[in-house]
């Protein structure tokens, strides 16, 4: 049984680390782990479903949050040059 649970622990590190070699984000279509990896990664709030005119993509949701740091950023510092 511990044996069962090592594997899944694994697979759900080796997605994450797909995912961040990947940019952060890859196309559902495109990855190759189970429905159980996937969705425990999504009920533990790791990661994110995104909707897009062409697809379905998984995305990390610390690169989510670092992408919306960095809209927020360059905003404000062109509010700061006006």
């Amino acid at each position: 049984m511990a044996k069962t649970k090592n594997i899944r622990q694994d697979s759900t590190a080796v997605c994450l680390q797909f995912l961040r070699h990947s940019g952060g984000r890859a196309r559902l279509s495109q990855v190759s782990f189970s429905k159980d990896t996937v969705q425990k990664l999504l009920n533990q709030g790791l990661l994110k479903v995104q909707r897009t005119e062409i697809g379905y993509y998984l995305e990390l949701k610390e690169v989510a949050l670092f992408c919306h740091f960095r809209q927020r950023k360059s905003r404000n510092q062109g509010e700061l040059g006006k």
